[in-house]
């Protein structure tokens, strides 16, 4: 059976036909919009092919809002774009898709794409993710454009392990077997492509055009007619076409789990044709995947980062949900034993949610944390120095830990972290945790502090010192200015400097020109050395940031506030979190910065 389902998890609510479809040993499952999803229905289910797809902003999905954009006009920068976009964990069975229902217009356009996807195939390659290159729109392209796009795909060097992805989308009154424009294009095109498979990325009914009209919509629309047994039946001839396709690997049913946006297309309800799905889906013969062998849950390159120990003298089950099952070795990913280390990202009841060494959950009560080492010397850390182009990303206690990718950031360009240590008289609580992942990430870090003109310089000298005993290297700390300070004083900023300096750390700054401006003019002969990150949002980013006066240049600039980038179209951004959350994001400028990591 090669229907499959089209798990729409825009607020990471995955459908629990999904969920069924899995249990019945289904082969194929695609998932949008949440990575986390995509990821752990790869690991809880390992004989099952993952396609993914990140949505994109609706200004930038159609090629032509490409090609003319400022960043991705660029073939090497959009695929590059795209693979940012949809960040995912690696994992040998996710495949990726790039845009949504892009239409080519003329051979410029095919060739143009097909080295765009090209590029896309090649970098996720590299980070062991598999592409699904196309996802052309029903009754699209055209067999020449189409040659012309692969043409260029193939020449550009492109995977050709990668997979062709269509949507085919039909109308009720035309089976099958005689809609080769719509449904079953593949079979049109496929001579430009032989060897690849195809995957039907979204498929059902809608509006489509059939001998120059145009007919037909989604099965809930209004005087359709349609019931759950008619649809399923049409869907049921359409898969059996297909089983006659053996470069087709699947057809993915649109859609489950989006009443709102997709009402008249809905699935999540249609528990008649469902039912039928997953019935056949287990006739077919499909068995449930083998749970993973145990030595999984043995794996022996501990993290440096790990955060739990397993206390459980008979071991302790990994499983895929935070329930025990019925029959109750069901949903059972593996077992560790006593003594075994692992990372935890957050607990929920009596659970705790793990990454490492699988994805699952684990009994929270057998997870000890990890002891703290309490640290005897303190030494600067070692200089780098990030070269212009560099870019580095900062994280505080408003981001969460276990929401932080630092491979995923690292794999993406990121070569640094800044992580706020205190602001005011707060500690961060948890930027260790910031520094440990991205020191196993092999990615330096430094810190920061939200200096405030509003309580004494000595109070925040506390808040800090905590952090400061934790660490083994000290690393250069940015002051952020940024507060208010109504009395224009700088005595306080001057004794927290100094007391800065008889620890031994290096300071640099971070601010804006407005601020500077407005409320320490004087700031360039206090700091006068301290290297400058300078924050100013604006397009493009090859164009000099504005500087505080007293500067005449900056060593970075912040030119992407995360919670900006949706709202202002910040489309240069890179950086992301697991759940989505853009990061705020700096560039080395020229002559490169020097910082010193913490350890």
């Amino acid at each position: 059976m090669k229907l499959t389902i089209h798990d729409a998890c825009w607020d990471a609510q995955a459908s629990e036909w999904s969920n069924r479809a899995l249990a019945a040993g289904v082969r194929w499952l695609k998932v949008i919009d949440d990575p986390a999803r995509a990821f752990g229905v790869a690991q809880a289910a390992p004989a099952c092919q993952v396609i993914y797809r990140k949505v994109s902003p609706a200004d930038i999905e159609q090629l032509s809002d490409l090609r003319r954009h400022p960043e991705f006009g660029d073939a090497r920068l959009c695929a590059e774009m795209f693979v940012r976009l949809a960040d995912v964990r690696p994992a040998g069975n996710i495949w990726v898709e790039g845009a949504n229902e892009i239409r080519l217009n003329s051979v410029d356009d095919a060739q143009w794409y097909g080295e765009v996807e090209a590029r896309r195939s090649v970098i996720l390659a590299a980070r062991g993710l598999r592409a699904i290159i196309g996802n052309f729109a029903t009754g699209n392209p055209s067999p020449t454009l189409f040659d012309a796009f692969m043409d260029s795909y193939f020449l550009s060097g492109g995977q050709d392990t990668a997979i062709i992805g269509l949507h085919e989308y039909g109308a009720i009154n035309l089976p099958a077997a005689q809609d080769g424009h719509n449904l079953l294009r593949h079979r049109m095109l496929r001579q430009a492509a032989v060897g690849m498979r195809w995957a039907i990325t979204e498929c059902g009914l809608d509006r489509v055009q059939i001998g120059g009209q145009w007919v037909g919509g989604g099965w809930r629309a209004p005087g359709s007619g349609i019931s759950e047994t008619t649809y399923w039946q049409y869907m049921r001839d359409y898969a059996r076409e297909l089983e006659r396709d053996a470069d087709v690997v699947c057809a993915c049913v649109f859609s489950y789990g989006d009443t709102a946006r997709w009402r008249d297309y809905e699935m999540n309800d249609a528990n008649e044709f469902n039912g039928e799905l997953i019935a056949a889906v287990v006739a077919d013969g499909q068995q449930k995947p083998a749970v993973p062998s145990g030595a999984d849950c043995a794996r022996t390159d501990v993290p440096a980062d790990w955060t739990h120990t397993v206390e459980a003298t008979k071991g302790l089950n990994v499983r895929s949900d935070p329930v025990i099952s019925t029959p109750s070795t069901a949903n059972v990913v593996c077992a560790m034993v006593n003594g075994h280390k692992v990372r935890a990202l957050k607990r929920q009841g009596d659970w705790m949610q793990i990454d490492w060494p699988v994805a699952g959950w684990s009994w929270a009560p057998n997870l000890k944390p990890r002891p703290s080492v309490p640290i005897i010397e303190r030494q600067l850390g070692p200089a780098v120095t990030l070269p212009a182009g560099a870019r580095f990303v900062d994280v505080s206690a408003w981001q969460d830990p276990a929401d932080i990718d630092w491979r995923a950031l690292k794999w993406n360009g990121c070569q640094a972290a800044m992580i706020r240590l205190a602001a005011g008289t707060l500690t961060d609580p948890e930027w260790h945790l910031y520094a440990a992942g991205a020191a196993s990430a092999g990615m330096p870090w430094f810190g920061y502090v939200y200096f405030s003109f509003l309580v004494s310089w000595q109070s925040q000298m506390a808040a800090l010192t905590p952090a400061i005993n934790k660490m083994t290297k000290l690393p250069t700390i940015a002051l952020d200015l940024e507060g208010a300070n109504p009395t224009k004083a700088d005595s306080d900023l001057r004794n927290y400097l100094s007391g800065l300096g008889l620890i031994g750390v290096p300071t640099a700054l971070y601010t804006r020109q407005s601020w500077v401006a407005e409320n320490l003019p004087q700031l360039a002969t206090i700091m006068p050395g301290a290297p400058l990150i300078v924050a100013n949002y604006r397009y493009p980013i090859d164009t000099a940031p504005a500087l505080p006066p007293g500067y005449a240049s900056a060593q970075a600039w912040q030119h992407v506030a995360g919670e900006k980038v949706i709202t202002d179209k910040f489309y240069w951004a890179r950086f992301r979190t697991r759940s989505g959350k853009w990061l705020d994001e700096s560039i080395v400028m020229d002559g490169g910065l020097t910082i010193h990591a913490g350890a």
